[in-house]
């Protein structure tokens, strides 16, 4: 059923943050290639109780189980638009999908150039 929904397209990155003499220099690489996706805007009802159980979230992305994917990777959507992760889940342990609540990050690639 969600497996249709999926787009082409979206890449996972991976933090490899480095700290040398107390100066931490954030750094990211790619992770997965080609990641097929669906993503969604969460309405403010659902922010709200989110906020009040985890981390905040904006948005909610949806992907195959079995991926390398952590809590503090991000994703990037085709046009390069970026989802910090604040969420894993695999809903009622059933390993047909991810749901994956992340933040949208405003102008982040923009300060990266």
């Amino acid at each position: 059923m969600i497996d249709g929904t999926y787009k082409p397209g979206w890449t996972t990155e991976r933090n490899t943050a480095s700290n040398t003499a107390g100066i931490v220099t954030e750094s990211w690489s790619e992770l997965l290639g080609d990641v097929r996706a669906h993503v969604r805007q969460l309405s403010g009802q659902e922010q709200n109780n989110l906020s009040r159980r985890t981390n905040m979230a904006t948005h909610r992305i949806y992907t195959k189980t079995g991926q390398d994917i952590l809590n503090t990777d991000r994703f990037l959507d085709p046009d390069g638009r970026i989802f910090r992760i604040t969420n894993i889940d695999d809903p009622h342990n059933q390993e047909h999908h991810l749901q994956i609540d992340c933040t949208r990050a405003k102008d982040e690639r923009e300060q990266e150039s």
